[in-house]
């Protein structure tokens, strides 16, 4: 009997021994990869006038955005409410290009625009409907108007909402960068 209880006694020893080292070595690599994936990304952020730019290299892929002030309306590609003023700095233009490993990944550039108008919600969701009748339309839950249109690759978008006693006019196109 002492024999048998001995020779688990010793089995389960050589187990959690095995179990043990299993483990350390499994921080251990674990700790390692993280110190190999903190040294070796990088972040570079640079700023010229008014246009940001901020790049990230990991060794799993990249990303980069650049920022852009002064969009002029017609890089968005929708027609513009008349009358309707633009709102100070709206102009945004932000190319993301994502990339992993050396087969690269995507591209898409944003570029966004707001208006303001002190005529109804009403008139210019009508002006929207004329000068867009192959739009889709969205009345939203929130009392606002989407319009969409697919193109080649990228997407033209007009929103519409009320606010403040104006009425808000956000158009923005977003697609490849080629297309945009």
């Amino acid at each position: 009997m002492r024999r048998a209880q001995g020779e688990s006694g010793r089995a389960l020893t050589i187990v959690l021994g095995c179990l043990g080292i299993t483990l350390a070595v499994l921080i251990f690599a674990g700790v390692m990869g993280g110190l190999y994936f903190a040294r070796h990304v990088q972040v570079e952020e640079t700023q010229s006038g008014q246009t940001k730019k901020v790049r990230i290299e990991t060794p799993l892929g990249s990303l980069r955005v650049n920022e852009g002030v002064d969009l002029d309306a017609k890089e968005v590609g929708a027609p513009l409410y008349p009358g309707a003023a633009k709102v100070s700095n709206s102009g945004k233009s932000v190319n993301v290009a994502l990339g992993v490993g050396q087969h690269g990944g995507g591209q898409f550039t944003v570029r966004v625009l707001e208006f303001t108008t002190p005529d109804s919600a009403a008139q210019v969701t009508a002006f929207y409907r004329k000068e867009c009748p192959n739009w889709r339309v969205d009345e939203k839950f929130d009392g606002s108007v989407e319009f969409k249109l697919p193109d080649q690759g990228a997407a033209r978008v007009v929103t519409i909402r009320s606010g403040h006693s104006q009425t808000h006019i956000t158009v923005a196109r977003v697609g490849a960068p080629g297309i945009n």
